[in-house]
């Protein structure tokens, strides 16, 4: 068993899926020490296609990635609905053709991550991403939490405890954030949301349809 500390004890965060690295990548540029824990021994780039609106690629230029995003993805203008017959139902545009400044971008979820993780190891360094090290428990007081990781069963032995300032487990943000979403938002409504909306978030907005 290790433990690991500093003297300012760093943000950890438990996941280095998309959520994680985004996080991670925006406190380090803010000026935090951040520390990565994840689960699996191996980051892949793995997943579907996936659609990102305006107000994600908002947060993703703001890491300075818009290009690689834009080089990796389409950018539709248009989202068109067609009977069988190919007849046009309704249409209407996206992204900067919307009147945004952003683009809507399809992106296979894969890349997206790996062009996250290699600005994470660019920016942050290897050294600061802990794989194979999978969540169990945590002790936390008003100064400091502490966490404590195992090894998954097919993995090697990376037991540790982990002085933190703060711990930010992705999947429990995931799980707070579709917990806390307005039931009006959930019958129709648009929910923008960069996940701190429980907290007041003024960049937060629930847009009427």
């Amino acid at each position: 068993m290790t433990r690991m500390a500093q003297h300012d004890d760093p943000i950890v965060l438990v996941g280095a899926g998309i959520g994680g690295l985004v996080t991670a990548l925006s406190l380090h540029g803010e000026g935090h020490a951040v520390e990565v824990f994840e689960s699996v021994t191996e980051v892949r780039a793995l997943g579907v296609g996936i659609n990102l609106l305006p107000h994600a690629v908002r947060e993703l230029d703001a890491l300075g990635l818009l290009g690689q995003i834009e080089r990796a993805s389409v950018q539709p203008a248009t989202l068109a609905y067609f009977t069988k017959r190919g007849e046009a139902i309704w249409d209407e545009p996206r992204g900067v053709a919307a009147g945004y400044r952003w683009p809507q971008v399809s992106i296979h979820r894969g890349e997206l991550q790996r062009i996250l993780l290699e600005a994470f190891l660019e920016r942050v360094g290897s050294a600061h991403l802990h794989t194979g090290h999978h969540l169990v428990d945590h002790d936390a007081d008003d100064d400091q939490v502490v966490a404590h990781f195992a090894a998954r069963r097919d993995g090697p032995s990376n037991a540790a405890c982990v002085a933190a300032s703060s711990l930010l487990p992705m999947a429990s943000i995931r799980r707070l954030a579709r917990s806390s979403t307005p039931a009006k938002a959930r019958r129709g409504g648009t929910v923008r949301c960069c996940g701190a909306a429980s907290q007041g978030c003024s960049r937060c907005s629930t847009v009427e349809r």
